[in-house]
């Protein structure tokens, strides 16, 4: 194996080779995490090193010696990801790269160093044959060069249905085992269905496989692989009853496609000019923690041309089709993608213009949408996202509507969700919101239950609930006055107030959506 061999489209093609280009040829022999400055006294040649280059945080013009001592004891190639702890490599170290013939390769932040060091391991025990003649595997392949042909050949070739997402290449398909496109609405069934399970099969280096168990009658089995990075890719392989996991058949012909689609999406990325894809991942590296350092971060900001505000907040809708994202805000200062995410940062100041917007648009589309909280400084975005996605997964499991609701109330409907099924959840019920229900109906307008609904959708305001319901605010008054008597609390303390809209969630939970859509 050489250096060069990492850039071959099954390997490594995003890997991006900053210097010490006169070296692609050295022999690669093993691969090693580098953790220490003197990593160079345990070397033995052909060395593939990778790191963050954490040791040289502060001083990082060490590197520069170090390329050298590695290169003397025979190192073949380092291999570091940036914006971690250091933004920038400086001259002085591409060019002794350069001088050495040492490659240096930047690795994408999204690679984790065991899934590299598995590929190259395997790689280097793999007999490699001096010719290979091309399987029948990739033959039905030969006349289907772009995207949307390939997907219509992978489902047909495998008589079974497959979903393909690649945002680079503005692809999203869900093909029939015919090879005919399906609904839009078939796809939305799919990816809306409750996961019921899910299993990691073996991974294929930097492409991870999970068995994804979905709640569509009769239960929906599908393998999915899924490829991150700049090129991300997607293709979920519908497995037919009788199958427990993809045949080794299934497998390759999934894995060439994918590796064909994420050479496209690279091609397509690298050639365009525009640094999209460069802005795209720094703010995905600020939403998932890639950056340690609040100075890296900005420096890194800085020379993208980007100004993210300060502080901010990070806005989340989930889409069913990527290519259906609402239109950029006035007030959204960054807007991007993150699989099925719609991603927003926005200024703080923002917010509520921006709520208001979202609400809107959740409603008329029947989606999802979070907003997290306050970021002071960028390398705080992380905490803004994590609520969002931690908010979406909560709310899915309650009995509320798709609509847009602060990280908090995620929070706190999962409390009572929790609290609905303990034994001080029942007590609670029992005595609070059982008197309501045993009062007599007779000579009533209103149910008291009623009221209560009305108060705790109007924030116990008498006058909106009375309006809602369409009665005097005299008559809820004296509903108000009764409903304290009977059960001992006080409407107008904090405490009692939360006591009793607890008891209502408890008790209603799963037949609320309704009135709350």
């Amino acid at each position: 194996m050489q250096v060069i061999d990492l850039y071959k489209m099954n390997l490594f093609p995003d890997f991006r080779l900053l210097a010490g280009s006169g070296g692609v040829l050295n022999p690669v022999t093993t691969i090693t995490v580098f953790d220490s400055p003197d990593i160079h006294k345990w070397l033995r040649g052909g060395e593939l090193l990778i790191g963050n280059a954490y040791i040289f945080k502060e001083k990082p013009e060490e590197l520069e010696s170090f390329i050298r001592r590695i290169r003397d004891h025979g190192a073949s190639a380092l291999g570091i990801k940036l914006d971690r702890f250091l933004s920038e490599l400086p001259k002085a170290i591409l060019d002794a790269a350069d001088e050495v013939e040492l490659p240096l390769i930047l690795i994408p932040f999204s690679y984790r160093w065991a899934d590299i060091i598995e590929v190259v391991q395997r790689h280097l025990n793999t007999p490699q044959p001096a010719s290979q003649e091309k399987g029948t595997e990739i033959k039905f392949l030969e006349d289907f060069l772009e995207p949307t042909e390939l997907a219509f050949a992978l489902a047909r070739e495998l008589k079974h249905p497959v979903y393909l997402f690649c945002p680079s290449l503005d692809l999203q398909l869900f093909v029939s085992e015919e090879g005919a496109l399906l609904s839009p609405e078939s796809a939305k069934a799919y990816f809306e269905a409750e996961i019921t399970g899910e299993e990691q099969l073996p991974a294929h280096g930097t492409i991870q496989v999970v068995k994804t168990s979905r709640n569509i009658p009769p239960e929906t089995v599908s393998a999915v692989y899924r490829s991150t990075g700049q090129a991300r890719t997607e293709i979920h392989l519908i497995l037919k009853p009788e199958e427990k996991v993809p045949s080794l058949r299934q497998e390759r012909l999934v894995m060439l496609v994918l590796n064909l689609l994420r050479s496209f999406a690279l091609e397509k990325i690298l050639g365009n000019q525009v640094s999209v894809g460069s802005q795209t991942t720094f703010l995905e590296k600020l939403c998932l923690g890639g950056f340690s350092d609040q100075k890296i971060a900005l420096q890194r900001a800085l020379a993208l041309g980007l100004k993210v505000p300060e502080p901010c907040f990070v806005s989340i809708l989930q889409l069913t089709d990527f290519r259906e994202s609402p239109q950029k805000g006035e007030e959204e200062a960054f807007v991007f993608h993150i699989g099925h995410l719609r991603v927003a940062l926005v200024a703080w100041a923002d917010r509520g213009q921006h709520e208001e917007r979202i609400s809107a648009i959740c409603k008329d589309l029947k989606i999802w949408g979070v907003f997290g909280r306050k970021a002071e400084r960028l390398i705080n975005i992380q905490d803004s996202y994590l609520d969002c996605k931690k908010a979406i997964a909560t709310l899915k499991k309650t009995f509320l509507p798709p609509a847009a609701y602060p990280h908090e109330e995620a929070v706190l409907f999962s409390l009572f969700r929790k609290m609905a099924k303990s034994g001080e959840g029942q007590v609670l019920v029992k005595r609070y919101w059982q008197p309501l229900l045993d009062l007599p109906e007779e000579n009533r307008t209103l149910k008291p239950v009623q009221v209560i609904e009305a108060l705790v959708k109007n924030g116990f305001n008498a006058k909106r609930s009375a309006r809602d319901l369409h009665v005097h605010y005299n008559t809820i008054r004296n509903y108000i006055s009764e409903i304290q008597a009977l059960v001992g609390l006080d409407f107008d303390k904090p405490v009692d107030v939360l006591m009793l809209t607890m008891c209502y969630f408890l008790a209603n939970g799963e037949g609320m959506a309704k009135d709350f859509s």
